[in-house]
């Protein structure tokens, strides 16, 4: 499921740095997603609704989000973060 330019450009949005130390990883998702605009953050979400429910393996969400061309990779977790961020849109 080959994500939209959205989402392309909100997954480029978590990068090293991006959040303090001391953060959440709902914290880092909130700040991220408020920094976007509405018709970005519905596609978005319907992009991560449409791809969660599809019940894709891990390894394939990873290699979706790697195709993104990100600067913060995931060595594990990445159902999780990205329900994360479904939820927060």
């Amino acid at each position: 499921m080959k994500p939209p330019p959205e989402f392309v450009e909100l997954a480029q949005s978590f990068y090293p740095g991006s959040h303090k130390k001391d953060m959440t990883w709902e914290e880092w998702v909130a700040v991220i997603v408020a920094w976007k605009m509405s018709r970005q953050r519905e596609i978005s979400r319907k992009y991560l609704a449409e791809l969660l429910a599809s019940n894709v393996s891990d390894a394939e969400l990873k290699k979706i989000w790697d195709s993104t061309n990100p600067t913060y990779g995931f060595t594990c977790g990445i159902r999780h973060f990205l329900t994360l961020l479904r939820d927060a849109l």
